[in-house]
């Protein structure tokens, strides 16, 4: 069973996602729900869900599930690597 939590866009304002597409983005000011919530927007960013078709009930599951089978430290360390690659996709 796939559960799927809608989020507000505004939650992600332009400026974030402007920041979140810089190398200088300091993802250790988000919290680890956040995080997850970045990580969903770079997949929609990247038009991954489109072009892999992956529906978006299932990605934010998956991202959710990685967030609760990895700590704290180990989600924003990853978060960062993530940022680096995004950044230079843009």
């Amino acid at each position: 069973m796939v559960i799927c939590f809608v989020f507000s866009d505004e939650f992600i304002t332009n400026e974030v996602c402007e920041e979140l597409r810089k190398l200088t983005f300091d993802n250790w000011q988000w919290d680890n729900a956040e995080m997850i919530i970045l990580l969903q927007q770079m997949f929609i960013d990247l038009d991954l869900l489109n072009n892999c078709h992956i529906d978006v009930c299932i990605n934010w599951s998956l991202l959710t599930l990685t967030y609760l089978s990895v700590n704290a430290l180990q989600l924003a360390h990853s978060c960062l690597k993530i940022v680096f690659f995004y950044c230079t996709l843009f």
